[in-house]
């Protein structure tokens, strides 16, 4: 305004607050609807101090007759002419009031809040001294804490140094961070805290202060580190893996153990990248049950080794959360000697009977069969018998088969003690090599032998080549359409590995738990033998036997000790 009170300019908001509008407000005749307000205004302007400004409150007219309490500011514009016109600033009292009261009532609130808040609340300022707490910090009195720098509290904190430089750099940098403590109460105890820290700025937007918001977590550490504790040193294999996508998170030392790699080869990975073989279809249906929330207890899986180690282990699992991740706890509880402890019992049971019946008819049996296929054979020689010819070959061979049968009773009820003489598997491997591609070759099957160098073992030669003759046996029987049998030789640290593999459709999980068995067969004319004949030979040898058994075919591990 001009210093007589004409308008020479004014914003939106001045006439959105008195209601009138340009044209009215730049009319200040008496017959003006503005006069009034006109009048209030020269007014003011005569109450300006020799400077030409005048601050305070005044109340203005609106057009609709209501007087509008204003926080009113003039001052003259010295550079605008001469002379100099009046800027007029109008803020109406009424709403910086209610805003007055609102940012009243927002403290309030914020102190409320932060007085009733369950975690530590404290302010740092510039010298990182603490200015405000809400509550005692770790059953410290606030009193005794209030006042003092960080510094002063650095006696209470194990890592001072490192928190001291984070703090320092947030004035710096203006980022908010988070902080892991642990602090000495006034008892000496050790506290645990989580620290959320925020940076608090002034009209200049510079950091003026620290906010500090402080969890106590002690509880939760205590219950991490005894998780921990029992996680790593428990003797069951145990490891959490991501349902996600099937990597292990962690694993525990029994783990690390039964596997033997080294850990960092094993976080990350899968199961089958680490050398694991097992059930795919058993290996789903864990997963699938976890998912649909359903626990695992004690649930049987056979998991063979990198190593061709294989081990019988009830599986155990739950749903955790990791972050915002699921993944499955997983205990492992190796069973493989219990398992052949109670095979082994129940074969030497077996085995005591087959030995009494053995001991008491085998050579009582074999006598008379002997003299009868000898008058069999001399009958199947003369012409005069010749009509008969097929039906005397078919009654030599069945007395062959009981006399084989009889063989393999006395077998099995011979006494474990054998002589054991230097000897190397490839070279009786090779030496059956002629025979055993013929039995492939009778068979419609294809045969592949791969050796690598193995050092010399103890063994028995004639049973060595007869638990080899029984397992290709089994292999090429095992196959229904043409397939190929592989057997292999390999070094593993301390052993000896024969491993024979078919491509037949898999064992019976019942027949699989209970092979070597005596007379436990499923085929048409075996007599449960064949099997139990090889365990009798490995455990004289001091050897192991393991099967791995999927749709796909099986293979046997047979393990030797090496030659000392």
């Amino acid at each position: 305004m001009s210093p007589s009170g004409q308008l020479i300019d004014a914003n939106p908001a001045i006439y959105a607050l008195l209601g009138y509008t340009q044209e009215e407000l730049s009319w200040p005749a008496a017959g003006s609807p503005a006069a009034g307000l006109h009048a209030s205004l020269l007014a003011v302007l005569a109450q300006r101090d020799s400077g030409g400004s005048f601050q305070g409150e005044y109340s203005f007219s609106h057009k609709n007759g209501a007087l509008i309490p204003c926080e009113i500011c003039c001052e003259l514009l010295p550079d605008a002419g001469i002379p100099a016109p009046v800027m007029i600033r109008l803020r109406k009292i009424a709403e910086q009031k209610r805003l007055e009261a609102q940012l009243q009532h927002s403290r309030q609130d914020y102190q409320t809040l932060v007085e009733s808040c369950p975690y530590v609340v404290a302010r740092l300022d510039r010298e990182l001294r603490l200015v405000y707490l809400n509550r005692p910090l770790a059953q410290t009195p606030v009193d005794d804490l209030l006042g003092k720098t960080w510094t002063e509290l650095h006696s209470q904190f194990e890592n001072y140094e490192s928190g001291r430089d984070q703090l320092l750099d947030i004035f710096r940098t203006g980022k908010a961070t988070t902080l892991e403590g642990r602090y000495r109460d006034s008892r000496g105890i050790i506290r645990y805290f989580h620290f959320k820290i925020c940076p608090e700025h002034g009209d200049n937007q510079a950091v003026t202060s620290l906010l500090i918001i402080a969890h106590e977590t002690t509880k939760e550490k205590q219950l991490e580190e005894r998780f921990c504790k029992a996680f790593r040193k428990n003797p069951s294999m145990m490891a959490i893996i991501s349902l996600t996508n099937r990597n292990f998170i962690d694993v525990n030392e029994s783990f690390i153990k039964a596997v033997n790699l080294p850990y960092g080869e094993i976080i990350g990975k899968q199961p089958r990248d680490i050398g694991l073989q097992y059930d795919k279809k058993k290996a789903t249906f864990l997963q699938t049950s976890l998912e649909a929330g359903k626990k695992i207890h004690n649930y049987q899986l056979q998991i063979t080794t990198k190593e061709a180690r294989t081990l019988t282990v009830l599986v155990s699992a739950e749903i955790i959360t990791l972050g915002l991740h699921k993944c499955a706890l997983t205990t492992f509880t190796d069973v493989t000697e219990i398992k052949e402890l109670k095979f082994q019992v129940a074969r030497l049971d077996i085995l005591n009977i087959i030995g009494k019946m053995a001991a008491s008819i085998g050579h009582e049996v074999r006598n008379p069969l002997t003299t009868v296929r000898g008058y069999l054979q001399m009958f199947h020689g003369k012409d005069c018998f010749h009509q008969y010819h097929d039906q005397l070959a078919t009654m030599i061979s069945e007395l062959d088969r009981a006399n084989q049968i009889i063989t393999e009773y006395l077998s099995l009820a011979k006494a474990p003690t054998v002589t054991l003489q230097r000897g190397n598997l490839n070279q009786i491997l090779h030496s059956l090599q002629p025979l055993l591609q013929t039995d492939a070759l009778q068979s419609g099957h294809d045969l592949e032998i791969i050796t690598e160098p193995v050092p010399d073992i103890l063994c028995n030669e004639k049973e060595i080549r007869q638990l080899l003759l029984n397992l290709v046996k089994n292999g090429l029987e095992a196959m229904a359409v043409k397939g190929c049998l592989t057997i292999r030789t390999y070094a593993a640290e301390t052993k000896v590995l024969l491993s024979i593999q078919d491509q037949g459709t898999g064992i019976d999980p019942y027949v699989l738990d209970n092979l070597g068995t005596p007379f436990l067969t499923t085929k048409e004319e075996g007599t449960g033998l064949g099997l139990s004949v090889c365990y009798h030979i490995a455990e004289k040898h001091r050897a192991s036997i393991d099967i791995h058994s999927t749709a796909d075919g099986t293979t046997f591990f047979i393990a030797f000790p090496v030659l000392e």
